[in-house]
C-alpha cells in the first residue's frame, strides 16, 4: 500500500481521494475547515510533512518561480515525487488520444465546442474535462479526450504528451504567480513539449516566440496561408469560404478566434467541415458565459451573466458580442490585470456601470475619469437592487476581475447573479 498525499482539497482534491481510495491517505488544504472536514468524512489522515512516497498536487496550489507551496517545496528538497491528475490519468489511458487547449481566454469555451462537435459525431468515445470544472479522474474511459489546461496545470507535468496542442492567445494574467508575460507565457508554451499536431494563433506576437516552427496558425484578423481564418464572419479554410452560424454565446471577434482555433482542431481530427459548421450551430453555450439567464418582459431588460469574465481581456470579449448596444454594467472583484482602462473603447455603450468588490474604487476613478456614469454598489446583491430602476435595456454582469475576494469562486457569484435578478 502506497503512502500519498493530496495537497489542495478541491475538486481535483477530493477525485484523487477517490481515485486513490486503496492507499493509504494523507491530505493537506490551508483553508483549515475544509482540511477539517475531509478529516471527519474520509478515510485520510492529515499530513504533516511524515514519509510519503507520492505527493498529488492539485491545479490550484501555487507551483512557480513566485510562488510555491510549502509542501511542494518540502517533496523537492526530499526527493518526493511529485504527480497531478492530468499526468497520472493519461499514464492510465496510454491508448486515448489527447487534445489540450490552453491560453488566457477563450479556452473554456473552445474546450466545450470542440466537445460539442466531436460528440455528434457517434463513431468515437469522447470525453471534455480538465480546468474546465471536471476532473479528469472522473471521466470513463474514452477513444479521446478533449482537455482544458491551465497553466497551472502545465507547470505540474514533467512532460506534456498530446496528439493535439492549441495555445489560442497570451494576454496578461496570474501576473503575481509569474515573474512577467513572458514567464507566464513559457508556461503556456510547455503545452508543445511532445505533440503530434500543434495549432497556435497568428494574432499575438508573443504566441509566435511559444510556438513550434510546425505549427498550423489560425487568425481572426487576417488570411492566414495554409491555417484557418475568420474574416468578417467569413470562415476562410484553404480556398474554400463559409458562413458560420451565429447565436448569443459566440458573438463578436473574441469567438471568432474561439471558432477558428475549434475548426482548425477538428479539421485535424478527419472532422468534415459539414459536420463542424452543423456542431457549431448546435452549440448551446457555456453557463456563466455571456449566458441569458432572465427576461423581464415588463421592463424589456435582459439579463447577461458573464461571471467566467475574471480579467478585462475576458470582460473585452463579452463587450465585443453586444455588438454595439448600449447596456448597464455590473462590474468588479479582485483584479488580476491592469485593470479597465483597456476598455475605454467601449465606454460610451455603457448606459451606466454599478460597481463591486475590493475593485470598486479604482474601477470607479478609471469610468468617472472618461464620463462614465458609475455608482459604488461594492456587493452583487446591492447592485442588482440598484439596476431594477432601469428599462428597456441589457444589464450585462461581466466584472473583468477575479471572485475571490468575496466569493468561493465565479461560478457561486455567477450562480447567484442567476438565482436574484428576477
Amino acid at each position: 500500500m502506497r503512502k500519498i498525499c493530496i495537497l489542495g482539497l478541491g475538486k481535483t482534491g477530493l477525485s484523487a481521494i477517490e481515485f486513490f481510495n486503496q492507499d493509504q491517505l494523507y491530505i493537506y488544504d490551508d483553508n483549515p475547515q475544509l482540511l477539517s472536514y475531509f478529516l471527519d468524512h474520509y478515510k485520510v489522515k492529515k499530513f504533516n510533512y511524515e514519509e510519503v512516497d507520492l505527493l498529488f498536487v492539485s491545479p490550484g496550489v501555487p507551483n512557480n518561480k513566485i510562488k510555491k507551496h510549502e509542501v511542494i517545496t518540502w517533496a523537492e528538497n526530499t526527493g518526493v515525487k511529485i504527480t497531478s491528475d492530468i499526468e497520472v490519468f493519461q499514464k492510465e489511458n496510454q491508448n486515448a488520444k489527447f487534445v489540450g487547449i490552453t491560453g488566457t481566454n477563450g479556452k473554456s469555451t473552445t474546450t466545450a465546442l470542440v466537445g460539442t462537435i466531436l460528440k455528434r459525431l457517434n463513431s468515437l468515445k469522447v470525453e471534455v474535462c480538465g480546468n474546465i470544472g471536471v476532473p479528469i479522474l472522473t471521466r470513463p474511459k474514452a477513444e479521446l479526450y478533449v482537455m482544458e489546461l491551465s497553466s497551472y496545470q502545465l507547470d505540474l507535468l514533467p512532460e506534456v504528451k498530446l496528439d493535439v496542442a492549441v495555445c489560442l492567445n497570451v494576454t496578461p494574467d496570474h501576473l503575481n504567480c509569474y515573474i512577467d508575460i513572458y514567464d507566464y507565457a513559457r508556461s503556456k508554451g510547455r503545452i508543445f513539449t511532445d505533440t503530434s499536431v500543434n495549432i497556435i494563433s497568428a494574432d499575438y506576437e508573443i504566441c509566435e516566440r511559444i510556438a513550434p516552427k510546425n505549427s498550423i496558425r489560425f487568425s481572426r484578423e487576417k488570411i492566414v496561408d495554409g491555417g484557418i481564418s475568420i474574416v468578417d464572419s467569413v470562415l476562410h479554410v484553404g480556398d474554400c469560404k463559409y458562413n458560420i452560424p451565429k447565436h448569443q454565446s459566440l458573438l463578436g471577434k473574441y469567438n471568432a478566434e474561439n471558432i477558428a482555433a475549434t475548426v482548425a482542431i477538428c479539421v485535424n481530427l478527419g472532422v468534415a467541415i459539414d459536420d463542424i459548421l452543423q456542431g457549431i450551430e448546435s452549440f448551446k453555450g457555456l453557463p456563466h458565459r455571456m449566458e441569458v439567464v432572465h427576461i423581464d418582459s415588463g421592463r424589456n431588460v435582459t439579463y447577461i451573466n458573464d461571471s467566467k469574465a475574471t480579467n478585462s481581456a475576458s470582460a473585452k470579449a463579452a463587450f465585443d458580442g453586444m455588438v454595439g448596444k448600449k447596456f448597464i454594467w455590473i462590474a468588479g472583484g479582485l483584479c488580476k490585470d491592469d485593470g479597465i482602462e483597456s476598455l475605454r473603447e467601449f465606454f460610451h455603450l455603457i448606459e451606466k456601470a454599478y460597481l463591486i468588490g475590493s475593485s470598486c474604487n479604482d474601477f470607479y476613478n478609471v469610468l468617472t475619469k472618461y464620463g462614465v456614469a458609475a455608482e459604488k454598489s461594492y456587493t452583487l446583491e446591492a447592485a442588482l437592487k440598484s439596476v431594477r430602476e432601469h428599462r428597456d435595456t441589457t444589464i450585462l454582469f461581466s466584472p473583468a476581475a477575479a471572485s475571490i475576494d468575496q466569493w468561493r469562486n465565479f461560478e457561486e457569484r455567477g450562480d447567484f447573479f442567476r438565482n436574484n435578478c428576477s
